[in-house]
């Protein structure tokens, strides 16, 4: 899960997601900052990644989550 942040309420929902949660810049930067240090080591262990599913939460709900999918979108082949 890449988040476990969501403003829904999905009766459906398996993730019992936070709600109402703000980010500072300063938080969102460190949380981008320890999200891409984890997807870096994850796509270079020996070529084995090829392919990652994020989820959450709402995955899309902050700029710094959807950056990292970008990147993802960079480092991984498919």
């Amino acid at each position: 899960n890449l988040t476990d942040v969501c403003d829904f309420s999905c009766p459906i929902c398996a993730t019992n997601s936070r709600k109402g949660i703000v980010f500072s810049k300063d938080d969102g930067d460190k949380e981008f900052d320890r999200k891409k240090e984890i997807l870096v080591n994850l796509a270079t262990i020996n070529n084995f990644i090829e392919k990652i599913d994020f989820s959450g939460g709402d995955p899309l709900r902050e700029e710094f989550d959807r950056k990292i999918i970008k990147l993802a979108k960079k480092l991984l082949p498919n």
